[in-house]
Order: structure tokens, then sequence, then C-alpha cells
């Protein structure tokens, strides 16, 4: 095997390809990458005739047509699009399903022989939860298909889903976090075995034998789902293995994980990376919800969720820290005043409170209702903050810093409630208040745990 041909990636393209494609005649080579952006190639010259931006979000799936005029491209916010690929244009938009694309193809519309348009085909968009049916036809003129039939291997409890579902399933249904619940028609086909359903004729076929090791303990079914071909025509199957049989990696993050957190309920789990990336994981079906650049260019230092799991908010070295609606995963609000990129943030249990540390030593006590500070402690530490905890009631908070400082701090006023200096050798890169907020739990570079009594202010135990 020897290289033919090496396209080159312009810089401002150059955000790490996540996918690619050669057309049926081997003249058009498609690379999609993190930032939602195709790149079109010319196999013969090598140039580039089109980029175009689909998304602001990762592509994760691409597919052609069976003539090459047609692209369809899948995204980890579950929305897909259809383009020319002879111009580039896009012509369809699909959305969406309800987590990241991992498989996209075309299909022939029923009683098409040839398909020499795009209204003579159908899409087929893939999740770890679901399939999904386009008919690309453009009715209404909005560019917008219509879903004609959706299939829900994961079964979900809001849509009222119906089919083979077992006690266990639908038990399960109502745990599950679909962010188009709402929509009508759903089917379930899933159960506890493994489940291979052919979009093309609505149908799905069980295996329910017992193995010594499950076939869904596979990297084919890393994502819930996997597409092979079959049949004696040769077209599409979906084969589904239920979370529980299948491998429990969390497989996507690979750009460097630097903070992960649980929600309260232990279903969601939010990671930031190295890039500025957050992904939301539903840690019940050990699947990808979805992923978006929350700090451009810019490592994420901290993230955590909200006491009731509705919020995440993230801190990075953009010097900034923002609040994240964990259902829309759009931005609630944004806490600027930081010169220095932000070490550490926490929130009070109410959710009204947060404090904030940062490289320079500044910490800042905000309100948000209005987003703004109520508190700027800039003399508090003389170096970079390491670690910085509100209690739950959101009163006081603790701070830990680079000066082997470490302080109890009233958050109205501002002013020193206790001072731990002299309780820990060295610097302490942990602190923590307990739940009911009447100790504060402290974590040094010596390897003692001190925990100190707010309500006494006295030490409690120096464990080494």
């Amino acid at each position: 095997m020897r290289c033919t041909r090496v396209f080159s990636v312009a810089e401002h393209d150059a955000s790490g390809i996540t996918s690619c494609v050669l057309d049926a005649r081997g003249r058009i080579a498609v690379a999609a990458n993190r930032s939602g952006a195709l790149l079109l190639y010319d196999t013969v010259s090598g140039a580039v005739k089109h980029s175009v931006v689909v998304s602001n979000v990762e592509i994760s799936a691409l597919s052609f047509s069976d003539d090459s005029r047609h692209l369809l491209a899948g995204c980890i916010s579950g929305v897909s699009v259809v383009l020319d690929a002879v111009t580039g244009r896009v012509l369809r938009m699909l959305d969406a399903n309800a987590s990241g694309i991992t498989h996209v193809y075309f299909e022939k519309a029923t009683g098409q022989s040839k398909s020499k348009s795009i209204e003579d085909m159908r899409a087929v968009t893939v999740c770890g939860r679901q399939a999904r049916t386009w008919d690309l036809r453009d009715a209404t003129g909005d560019g917008f298909a219509v879903c004609r039939r959706n299939v829900d291997f994961i079964a979900d409890g809001a849509s009222g889903s119906r089919g083979g579902a077992g006690e266990a399933a639908v038990a399960a249904a109502s745990r599950c976090i679909f962010r188009n619940s709402g929509t009508a028609g759903h089917a379930f086909v899933a159960h506890s075995g493994l489940t291979l359903y052919d979009p093309l004729l609505g149908v799905a076929m069980y295996d329910e034998r017992d193995y010594v090791t499950h076939p869904g303990n596979s990297v084919l079914f890393r994502q819930g789902t996997s597409v092979v071909m079959g049949g004696p025509h040769r077209h599409h199957l979906i084969m589904f293995s239920p979370p529980g049989d299948s491998v429990t990696l969390l497989a996507d993050e690979t750009d460097g994980v630097t903070s992960i957190d649980f929600s309260s309920d232990g279903k969601l789990l939010v990671s930031g990376n190295h890039l500025g990336f957050l992904s939301i994981w539903d840690t019940l079906h050990h699947q990808l919800v979805f992923k978006w650049p929350a700090h451009k260019k810019s490592a994420i230092t901290c993230v955590k969720f909200s006491h009731d799991s509705k919020c995440v908010y993230s801190c990075g070295e953009d010097t900034q820290v923002i609040l994240w609606n964990t259902w829309t995963f759009k931005e609630v609000g944004r806490l600027a005043g930081h010169r220095a990129p932000v070490a550490s943030v926490d929130m009070s249990h109410s959710g009204l409170r947060m404090v904030s540390g940062d490289q320079a030593g500044v910490i800042a006590v905000w309100c948000i209702t209005t987003f703004r500070p109520l508190v700027v402690l800039d003399q508090l530490h003389h170096g970079a903050v390491l670690c910085v905890s509100i209690s739950p009631d959101g009163s006081h908070f603790i701070s830990s810093g680079e000066d082997e400082g470490i302080h109890i701090m009233a958050c109205d006023t501002g002013a020193r409630v206790a001072c731990l200096d002299e309780c820990v050798d060295g610097v302490a890169y942990s602190a923590k208040f307990s739940f009911d907020g009447t100790r504060a739990m402290v974590g040094s570079e010596a390897g003692a745990i001190l925990i100190w009594s707010v309500e006494q202010d006295c030490l409690l135990y120096d464990i080494k």
C-alpha cells in the first residue's frame, strides 16, 4: 500500500480531523473537523473545492449517496445536514436525533429503482439511542426534512414509548435523558438482548441467547449502536446492545481531561478538557449527550454541576467563569472580572452565590442573580489561588494559595473568620466545606488532612 495523495489543511481549519470519507468514484474526498467545518477536496489536484461550516460543534459521521452527488453529515449535537457535493451548498437540515450522531447513510425512497435527485432518497441518522428515517422532499420550502420514522433503542418514558419493552426497560425509561422526548410516533424496539433493526423494512430481530461473553462487550458497541451491511440486497442494518452489556468506557475524550464532576443524582457526568470543550455524559447508558466549545482555545481548569443539576459552571485560562444550562447547553450567564486564569470556582447549594479564585491571587464572591461581584479580595493571597470552596448556605468560603495561606472568610463582608496557616505544613492543595457547613477540610502537600470546626473555631482532627 502506498500514499497517492496528501491533502493539506489550512491553519484556520486545523482543529483536528474527526471523520473523513471518499466518494464511490474516488473523485471527491471529504474531511470534517472539531469546529463543525467540512473540507471537500478534488482528489486529482489535491485542491480544496469547498470549505463549508455546517455546525459549531464536532462533525462525527459522513456518508455519500450512491451517485456521489450528495453528502450527509451528522454532528455530536444530534443535528445532520445534506449537502450538494458539487457546489458545497446545504440542501436539507435534519433536526435532530436525541444524542450525538454515530452513523449516517442514504437509502432509496420506496418504489424508486434509481435515485435521480434528492427527492428520490431518504436519509437515516443513527445515534446511541435511536434511528431516524427522514423524507428529503422539501414540501414546505424551509429546508428542514421531515422525520418519517423514529425507532428508539432506549425507551423514553416522557413520550409514551411502546413496543416490546419488558418491565425493567419500562422502569429505565423514566430515567432516560432525551432531548427530543416530546416527539410523537416513537416506537421502542430494544430489550435486554442483542437487537438487529432494519430501517428499510421497519422490522427488528432479537438475539436472546445466553452468552458467556456478551457480544455487546465489544468495541463495535462503544457508542451503543453499530451499522452493518446485510441481507440479499446488501442494505444497512443497525445492531444495538443494551448499555449494561456493552463497553462502559467513556472514550470520546481524547484531548486531555482537566476536570470532571457528577450531577447530584449520579445520572450525568461533565468533563472539561485542554481545548476548552465541555462534555455531558449519560452515565446510565454510557453515552455522550452533548459536547460543545465552552472556553474557545483555552483550557478548562474547573467544571462543576449546580446542586440541582440544572446548570454546570466552568472556568478556564481565558479568565472567564460561565454558567451553562444542562438541557439546552446554552450560556446562562458569565462572570467577568478576573484578569488572570481562573483556577477554582464553587457554588452554594441555593445557587445564589459563587466564589472564584485566579492565578493572580484575586478572589471574588458573586451574586448569581445579577452576575456581579459582591466582594473582591485582591490582597488575601500573595500568589496564585489553588482552591476555593463556599459553604452550602453561602455565608462563608475557604481558600488556599501558593503562599501557604488558608483562610475562612465571610462572604457578605469579606472579613476573616479564621486563619489556618499555622495548622498546616506547606501548601494546601485542596479545601472543602462539609455538607452542613459546620466543618472545613484541608489536604496539604505533606499528606496531612486537617478538619476544622467553623462553629467552635478550633482544630478537630489532624490526620497524618
